[in-house]
């Protein structure tokens, strides 16, 4: 059930911003975990929009730019970075 509400989050988000990409889209994820960027704003930005919504733009363990560890070694830009969810 998570993976399915997960999925439908994940695709009405990129129907309604082609411009979003989903990290590891095709790997095993866990089923309540969606990461996805937008380019051209900050995860910050899109949070002050998002009032209701738990999500979170920050990492749990910050790497040596101040962004996630994962995302650093995934090979994310950080300034692609900044943009994810």
């Amino acid at each position: 059930r998570q993976a399915a509400l997960r999925d439908q989050l994940q695709g009405l988000l990129c129907a309604a911003i082609p411009a979003a990409q989903v990290h590891a889209a095709a790997a095993a994820r866990l089923p309540n975990t969606l990461s996805i960027r937008f380019a051209g704003t900050t995860g910050a930005a899109i949070l002050a929009h998002l009032p209701e919504v738990a999500v979170s733009a920050g990492a749990a363990c910050p790497g040596s730019s101040g962004g996630s560890t994962v995302l650093e070694a995934m090979g994310v830009a950080p300034e692609m970075a900044r943009g994810t969810l």
